[in-house]
């Protein structure tokens, strides 16, 4: 495995083991949050890393949890659940489609703004119809410890991997700046 992903997964089980012995709450997680980002900042810069798609009858799975969906991603091909197709893919490859992906969703609530900058509306429509709206992405789902990289974690993951260095967590209600990173 490389370096890059195996620190990425030291971090996550490091930050897994926290919450569960108490150890972390989070009132002082920030720090360990930073330190998966940045470590899931260096695999997407790599593209010669390759993470696991699984496939079911070489069509994409998505993991399912409380009505959200999530791209699940293994970081080896060891046959998980009875899974025995995968498709390598970078970490670069899966965020850039999961934000195209929570792009168009945000165009379908807008079909004044697509009419007014020639964004086909039907064909965002017929998009949604084939693809499920993703909150992210899910690292080795079902294993001791799984990751969501859902929310503004993910977002930070991903603008942080284009190259961005500062991305702010906003309150929703009063729109303040509640944690920069």
């Amino acid at each position: 495995m490389e370096k890059e992903l195996a620190d990425l997964k030291e971090k996550m089980i490091n930050l897994m083991n926290g919450y569960r012995d108490g150890s972390i709450t989070d009132d002082n997680s920030t720090p360990y949050i930073n330190d998966i980002i940045l470590a899931g900042a260096e695999v997407y810069k790599n593209e010669q890393i390759n993470l696991y798609a699984p496939l079911n009858h070489g069509e994409a799975m998505a993991y399912e949890t409380d009505g959200e969906y999530f791209i699940p991603l293994f970081t080896s091909m060891e046959n998980h659940e009875g899974i025995e197709e995968y498709r390598p893919v970078s970490l670069k490859e899966v965020c850039s489609y999961v934000y195209d992906n929570q792009m168009n969703y945000e165009l379908l609530d807008d079909p004044e703004y697509c009419l007014n900058h020639g964004i086909s509306y039907p064909e965002l429509m017929e998009y949604a119809k084939k693809n499920p709206k993703y909150g992210g992405i899910v690292l080795d789902p079902g294993t001791k410890y799984p990751f969501g990289f859902e929310g503004w974690t993910l977002k930070a993951l991903i603008f942080k991997g284009m190259g961005v260095d500062r991305v702010h967590a906003v309150d929703g209600e009063t729109g303040e700046t509640v944690h920069e990173i």
